[in-house]
């Protein structure tokens, strides 16, 4: 039996949101050559407006007292696997929806300014992986939002091959074992876990439900390998040292819209499946001394190691990707803290790391598209010879660093306060890893800012450019300044999951 929310109109909303992109990515997949590429820009840029302005609409009447679903329809269950199709909304998800729509607007518009062949398929390709991704969000079963995420890899590992670097090939090709491990790993574990526990179905809910409960609680060795397994299978996803040097290789080596894309949203789906699916039983296995002891070391290593590589590379896009890696280990830290504070946090940080991230990458794509190369040695006195550029920068890289009056800082101070009440060395990790982004933030842009102008003539940014970049980095203020807007449904959402 098909159940749907009272909200008929936001329920068709999100619908639109999921479907659009990837019936408009379809088209301009198989209709190659058959659209000028006018036509292409204008659907393609109208396509991700869309969703974006279906994201703020659904936020902004989104019903957030219970801290529960909203929007939501359920089409009837699988009879084999017990899952259902169905979309909704809580404080998560929501937020997850709203940096994808801003983040895949500005990827969007970093397509429309490409001169190249094969155009069609570059934006049916980004437009499946802009609809996959909305879908991993928006479903409120588990073993769908995988799926659909696993929708969304496939385009990228192409796009990738065929309009990458130098080394795309060989990057496409890594990539996708990579992808392929941690999503193989990943669902034995969902899979061991859902028939090992007897749960009846797949969906969000029913998870909530039971942990509210305590009826879920890793007590034996099946309910431990599926932790394990999860777990494993999201640090490779999202780039969790030693697994790292893939996720940097790939930010490097994609096109700059998929590379926005990918920093600023996907690669976060591994951590919302764990904070919006497991996180009190996570975090209560996570506690054990053994386990415990081996996530800190991973957490403390992965902040010092990424930290030290981005610090040592010379080109400005390759630390942008180490650095915008480094804020996972405050969601590890989240995840084994386990109250609402830290949790609510990790929402902040995924929000304002995501933005931060994409908004560097695509001011990345504008002084390559005017110097042909990013080396920091070769860039200097930007506020001299482009100085609306390198007041750009220096708010991305502020913003990156998490300083105040931006949305990351709520994040990061969230997720501290929470880990203290668990774990107070936890906490010397966060701090670490803040005092890192600040030497890499403050000596980037001394080195692009300062000193004598390199090279002395050098266009500043374009209406459009600057108008993409205000949208990326407009949130990040409004959030920073009024955080209530985005905390409160973060808030009642960990209140709801931990039943409180």
């Amino acid at each position: 039996m098909i159940t749907m929310s009272s909200s008929y109109f936001g329920v068709w909303l999100l619908i639109a949101a999921v479907l659009l992109p990837l019936i408009v990515g379809s088209v301009f997949v198989f209709s190659s050559g058959l659209i000028g590429q006018k036509w292409l820009n204008r659907i393609g840029l109208i396509t991700s407006w869309v969703v974006l302005i279906f994201g703020v609409i659904l936020w902004r009447f989104y019903n957030n007292s219970s801290g529960g679903y909203d929007f939501l329809l359920r089409l009837p269950s699988s009879k084999v696997l017990g899952s259902a199709l169905g979309f909704g909304l809580n404080g998560l998800s929501l937020t997850m929806l709203l940096l994808t729509g801003v983040v895949g607007m500005a990827a969007a518009s970093s397509i429309a300014k490409m001169n190249i062949g094969q155009k069609s398929l570059l934006w049916g390709l980004f437009l499946l992986a802009l609809g996959g991704t909305v879908g991993a969000f928006a479903c409120t079963d588990w073993l769908y939002s995988f799926v659909f995420h696993e929708v969304a890899l496939l385009p990228i590992v192409a796009i990738t091959f065929l309009f990458g670097g130098s080394e795309r090939r060989a990057t496409a090709i890594q990539s996708a074992l990579f992808m392929l491990a941690g999503s193989l790993i990943l669902l034995v574990g969902l899979m061991s876990f859902k028939f090992g526990c007897k749960l009846t179905s797949s969906d969000f809910s029913e998870l909530h439900g039971l942990m509210r409960l305590g009826a879920l609680t890793p007590d034996n060795t099946l309910a431990i390998f599926s932790l394990s397994m999860i777990l494993i299978g999201a640090f490779i996803l999202s780039g969790v040292w030693p697994f790292y040097s893939w996720a940097a290789r790939l930010l490097t080596q994609a096109p700059t819209p998929l590379v926005i894309f990918l920093g600023g949203s996907l690669k976060f789906w591994a951590f919302y499946l764990l904070f919006q699916g497991f996180a009190p039983v996570l975090s209560h296995w996570l506690q054990t001394p053994d386990v415990l002891l081996l996530v800190s070391i991973i957490v403390f290593l992965h902040v010092i190691l990424l930290g030290l590589s981005a610090l040592r590379q010379g080109n400005m896009q390759v630390r942008v990707a180490y650095a915008a890696l480094i804020h996972i280990a405050a969601l590890v830290v989240a995840l084994v803290s386990g109250n609402a504070e830290a949790l609510s946090g990790a929402g902040f940080v995924i929000f304002g790391g995501g933005l931060s991230t994409a908004a560097l990458f695509w001011l990345c794509d504008v002084l390559k598209s005017r110097l042909g190369s990013l080396e920091l040695s070769h860039i200097g006195g930007l506020r001299h010879s482009a100085p609306k550029l390198g007041l750009l920068l220096m708010i991305g890289f502020l913003s990156l660093i998490g300083l105040p009056c931006f949305a990351g800082f709520w994040g990061e101070f969230a997720v501290i306060f929470g880990a203290v009440k668990e774990h107070l060395w936890l906490t010397i990790s966060i701090l670490i890893s803040m005092l890192i982004m600040a030497r890499i933030g403050l000596s980037s842009l001394s080195g692009l800012l300062m000193g004598q102008a390199r090279p002395p003539q050098l266009s500043d940014v374009s209406a459009i450019e600057s108008q993409v970049c205000a949208f990326l980095l407009l949130p990040l203020f409004i959030f920073g300044v009024f955080p209530m807007l985005l905390s409160l449904p973060l808030s009642r959402w960990a209140a709801s999951i931990l039943g409180l």
